[in-house]
């Protein structure tokens, strides 16, 4: 069976205010209890929340960003467009702090 990711998601951080300006660690610590992942696009600035790990939830960003809503593909498309960085995770221009 293909991998699915979770096509849960909400924009804007509107949704959490009390992570505008929350310093790494802060940021790390609420993901971790919250469940939610925040994928940010580096050149517009936008921000997606995922329920799902953070190379799920870039992938995701970066496949939904262009209309593929394919989520069983995802992998197979997308995967090779991930890279890692020591605290983060990136696909194309979506960052997920790690």
């Amino acid at each position: 069976m293909a991998e699915r990711t979770p096509a849960m998601f909400l924009s804007g951080d509107r949704l959490f205010p009390e992570t505008v300006g929350m310093s790494v660690s802060a940021l790390r610590e609420f993901q971790h209890d919250s469940g939610w992942v925040r994928a940010f696009n580096l050149s517009t600035g936008e921000i997606r929340w995922y329920t799902c790990d953070h190379h799920k939830a870039v992938r995701a960003a970066y496949a939904q960003e262009r209309g593929d809503w394919n989520t069983w593909q995802y992998a197979e498309r997308y995967d090779r467009l991930i890279t890692e960085g020591k605290a983060t995770v990136s696909c194309g221009d979506w960052t997920a702090i790690v």
